[in-house]
């Protein structure tokens, strides 16, 4: 892992200032027997979370039921209730720079998920645990632990709190939302899906109640203001080919899967497609036309996978934001600052002045390649893409022809 800082106790490398793993994992192992969820996989979920926590988003919490004070419903899902309630204690994500010591943030708004089936939850938990070590806290909602209901005697799950609410109830609120925040919208819905892709996972269960709405209003975060993070890992699961029980909106479900076939990361793409859909309802465009019509194909192996639509759309907004000319200043400006912005965010970005034309060729060549021209002609013909895109890649490359050539 990189590293930037000290531990100020053992002095091993840290990437975080002030959260060592190792002694972070040492100090928690240490309470270890001070308490219990009075299930054993529980316990050993939430142990290994803390065991050695690379960050503090990446630990679970027991959390006693005396430290949440519980107010209303606020909506059902498939595992059971969501009630909001107050964290006396808070999670431990403020550093203290007097002391050098992460500290707990005090009385903190949260949302408590109630399940009522614990067969049901222990699958839950552990698919919760592969979630946390994607350790992507700017793209899946954030859970901070465990809790038990003691009168209703079934365990709860306590989240962070989303005030904006669900992507469904935020579009409703936001008719006149820019194309431009649409579509940063849907790039990062598309990172967080990625995210769990990569880690051999499928959501199986992605609609419009399942995508929490966070604003960024950090005047630092070089990233869209308002952010799509997923949630409800209720049937996440590895990619198994195995399970063929139906479940979820149906509207989200892809085709093949209502017919019987097991989830794939192809009908999370469906899925996504259908998100797509709702985030830009009559506010569409040629290109995220293409998009939705492929992501939506009858057949599973025309859809795109996850990491070729977030390039994708990651251009698209880069575009849509700068015009062409500022397209090709971005790309023809290779400076610190950019080289600053978070990997994960900014691979494209990074163009050599030596090889920044081949580059961007290959890049055009590459979003055209991700929408092939197949049989039955509800997808856009390559050649059709191609024309479209040559407005979003080719024409400002000719226009600037040069420039590049004297670089």
């Amino acid at each position: 892992m990189p590293t930037n800082f000290k531990c100020t106790e053992c002095e091993q490398d840290i990437a975080r200032v002030g959260w060592c793993p190792s002694c972070e994992g040492a100090n928690y192992r240490e309470n270890f027997n001070k308490w219990t969820s009075g299930d054993r996989k529980i316990d050993e979920i939430i142990r290994r979370s803390q065991s050695n926590p690379i960050v503090s988003d990446q630990v679970l919490e027991w959390i006693d039921y005396q430290e949440l004070d519980v107010y209303g419903l606020i909506g059902e899902g498939g595992f059971g209730k969501v009630y909001s309630a107050e964290w006396h204690k808070g999670p431990r994500d403020l550093y203290n720079i007097e002391i050098n010591k992460w500290i707990r943030r005090g009385p903190t708004e949260v949302a408590l998920k109630i399940l009522n089936d614990l067969t049901k939850a222990e699958d839950f938990f552990v698919e919760l645990e592969a979630i946390m070590k994607i350790n992507a806290p700017l793209f899946i909602a954030k859970t901070f632990g465990i809790s038990k209901d003691p009168k209703l005697n079934k365990y709860v799950i306590v989240m962070k709190m989303y005030s904006l609410g669900d992507l469904k109830n935020f579009l409703s609120k936001r008719k006149n939302m820019r194309f431009i925040e649409r579509a940063a919208l849907v790039g990062w819905l598309a990172a967080g899906l990625l995210k769990i892709h990569e880690n051999g996972l499928i959501h199986r269960d992605l609609h419009s109640r399942n995508v929490l709405i966070v604003l960024m209003d950090d005047p630092n975060f070089q990233g869209p203001k308002n952010l799509g993070l997923i949630a409800d890992f209720g049937l996440c699961k590895a990619d198994d080919r195995k399970s063929v029980e139906v479940r979820g909106v149906k509207k989200y479900v892809a085709p093949e899967v209502r017919e019987g076939s097991p989830y794939t990361k192809e009908s999370d793409i469906y899925s996504y497609g259908k998100l797509v859909q709702d985030v830009f309802e009559n506010n569409s465009s040629h290109l995220i036309d293409v998009l939705t019509a492929n992501c939506l194909s009858r057949e599973p192996s025309n859809r795109p996978d996850i990491k070729m639509i977030y390039i994708f759309l990651k251009e698209v907004v880069v575009f849509y934001e700068l015009g062409p000319d500022g397209y090709f200043n971005l790309f023809y400006r290779v400076s610190d600052e950019l080289k600053s912005v978070k990997q994960e965010l900014n691979k494209i970005y990074h163009y050599d002045y030596s090889n920044m034309k081949e580059r961007l060729i290959k890049s055009s060549e590459n979003l055209i390649a991700a929408f092939p021209m197949h049989e039955g002609g509800l997808l856009m013909s390559c050649g059709a893409l191609s024309s479209t895109l040559k407005e979003v890649v080719k024409a400002p490359i000719e226009r600037i022809q040069p420039m590049l050539d004297s670089a």
